[in-house]
């Protein structure tokens, strides 16, 4: 029995004129067992709704700032912040709360943010704990 359900693995992606994606073609894989690298976690479009999802990091790229004097700027983690502005979320969410919190797979933990106003479908979230798993596949 697999762990986290069958393995699907991308053969191709058909594309519209316009270049936006049509669909994708897969193959499952019902009898894999080696290790998987990494997890694409999917929503359908019928079942998702739309958010902003700030990805925070560390701020700094090293610890002891003295070191580097007038230079500390440089320092500065330019992915500290990752704002996903088209993030799609199961629309199971849609009801949610200022401060709620969730776990999103393999990803983190996160809030919704006061600058959400759930019952116009403006939702925002920021990442308050990054899992480990997910600073492995960067």
């Amino acid at each position: 029995m697999l762990k986290y359900g069958p393995i699907i693995k991308l053969v191709g992606v058909e594309k519209n004129a316009d270049g936006s994606i049509n669909h994708a073609k897969v193959e499952i894989l019902p009898e894999y067992k080696e290790k998987v690298k990494g997890y694409l976690h999917w929503v359908s479009e019928s079942h998702s709704m739309t958010a902003t999802v700030n990805l925070y990091q560390v701020h700094f790229l090293v610890e002891d700032l003295k070191k580097y004097g007038d230079k500390w700027l440089d320092q500065i983690n330019p992915n500290s912040l990752i704002v996903k502005n088209n993030a799609k979320l199961w629309n199971l969410h849609k009801n949610t709360k200022i401060d709620s919190r969730f776990q999103f797979e393999r990803v983190g933990y996160f809030v919704v943010t006061e600058q959400s106003d759930p019952k116009k479908g403006i939702y925002n979230l920021n990442r308050i704990v990054e899992l480990k798993e997910s600073k492995d596949k960067k």
